[in-house]
């Protein structure tokens, strides 16, 4: 690859991690913020029955994630990558304004979760575009040896949302005190994401589209449908989706609710909660490009095998060590 070709090329990744990373800070921010939403716009006459609800609506977003992968990939096949992640973050700026300038239960009635709601499926129509969208552009600016660093900027730029959102609502909770936290604080997170959403809609403007794409929109046409796809690729698509549960499952439920569980069953102070998960976070992100590139070199199944036996063996110990004693995590 010429100095040329590896230029553009960089530019091209750094643009779209950076997208992508703000696309996902707006996504994953309302899960740490799930207690005092549930306060402010779920009210239930016990806070486990609010919260239950708030959990709800952060759920909701994965409903529609499928949908906007779907649609979302469609509309990228035809229009182009660079159309599809501009229109993706212009839905995600859209429906972090409703959440943050949305009046609480108490100014607006059953009418504020409604709108909570409404933004919650917007934002996972568009993320899951996103995920669709990003890593095929990320795959197809990668040279043929590389796919695996390539496209590993893609969780890369999932996981430096993490940290960002978790950074920021750690400021804030460990800063304000609850009743400021309640009144206007827990919208400073969402605020700041709206304020950056201009800014990856600028940086994507100015993405190439990748060559991989311009061939194919150049070849002979096929017709082709959902339908079609299904018949000719149901068994890879199956697959792909029983690989993505596991880790999708212990990326939300240890990395998102995780402050969430530790204030509300163990007793920690979020700020607490939130400092172990920015160190957390920070190492899973530093990682991220180190194993793309090793399944590079020794392939992708046996990083996953030994990733997901790993997962599986650690989970109950760790568990257990964080229920018997929360402080130890902190100190």
């Amino acid at each position: 690859m010429s100095n040329s070709t590896a230029a553009p090329r960089k530019n091209q990744v750094l643009a779209a991690v950076i997208g992508n990373a703000l696309e996902w800070y707006d996504f994953i921010v309302f899960g740490f913020l799930a207690v005092v939403i549930s306060r402010l716009f779920f009210p239930a006459e016990s806070e486990y029955s609010a919260l239950l609800m708030a959990t709800a609506t952060f759920g909701v977003g994965f409903f529609m994630r499928p949908i906007g992968g779907v649609l979302l990939g469609i509309y990228a096949d035809r229009k182009g990558r660079k159309a599809a992640l501009q229109l993706i973050i212009s839905l995600m700026t859209l429906s972090i304004a409703m959440i943050a300038f949305a009046p609480p239960f108490a100014a607006i009635g059953i009418a504020a979760p409604l709108l909570i709601v409404l933004a919650r499926l917007m934002q996972g129509f568009a993320t899951g575009g996103e995920f669709a969208s990003a890593t095929s552009f990320l795959i197809e600016s990668a040279p043929a040896n590389r796919r695996g660093l390539y496209g590993s900027w893609q969780m890369f730029g999932q996981g430096l949302a993490v940290f960002c959102g978790a950074g920021v609502t750690a400021l804030v909770t460990s800063n304000l005190s609850p009743a400021d936290l309640d009144s206007w604080g827990w919208r400073i997170p969402f605020i700041i994401g709206l304020i950056i959403g201009p800014v990856g809609l600028w940086m994507r403007r100015n993405l190439s589209e990748t060559e991989a794409f311009l061939e194919a929109r150049q070849a002979p046409k096929e017709k082709q449908s959902l339908a079609r796809m299904l018949r000719s690729h149901l068994r890879q698509v199956v697959t792909v989706m029983a690989l993505t549960v596991c880790g999708t499952v212990a990326f939300y439920v240890i990395l998102v609710y995780m402050p969430t569980f530790a204030n509300r069953q163990l007793g920690m102070e979020l700020k607490d909660a939130f400092t172990a998960q920015v160190v957390a976070v920070a190492v899973l992100t530093l990682l991220m490009p180190v194993f793309g590139a090793l399944s590079d070199r020794v392939g992708r199944k046996p990083l996953m095998i030994v990733a997901t036996l790993g997962l599986l063996l650690a989970l109950y110990p760790l568990f257990s060590w964080i229920h018997a004693a929360p402080r130890s995590v902190v100190c």
